[in-house]
């Protein structure tokens, strides 16, 4: 379970519902330049687990800009690069 919430903030907000089978989570809807605090725990049978102390202050990127061109993709994956003209 991965949670995050902004460093000014006590309220903590949950990134994900399905667990998280890899080393990485990607968490949508950040606001740009606002620096966040995030958290781990695992969950099984038996509950959830104490949450890891909150990693480094991270400042969320901003969101890309320009147009997006089309990438080679497949049913499950598709791939956009960003450009700015």
């Amino acid at each position: 379970m991965v949670e995050y919430r902004p460093e000014a903030s006590t309220r903590w907000t949950q990134a994900n519902e399905d667990p998280v089978r890899d080393l990485s989570l990607t968490v949508r809807g950040l606001k740009p330049d606002t620096v966040y605090e995030f958290r781990v725990a695992s969950k099984n049978k038996a509950g959830v687990g104490e949450f890891s102390p909150s990693v480094k202050p991270t400042k969320a990127a901003e969101e890309p800009t320009g147009k997006a061109s089309e990438s080679a993709g497949d049913i499950s994956l598709v791939r956009t690069d960003w450009q700015n003209f």
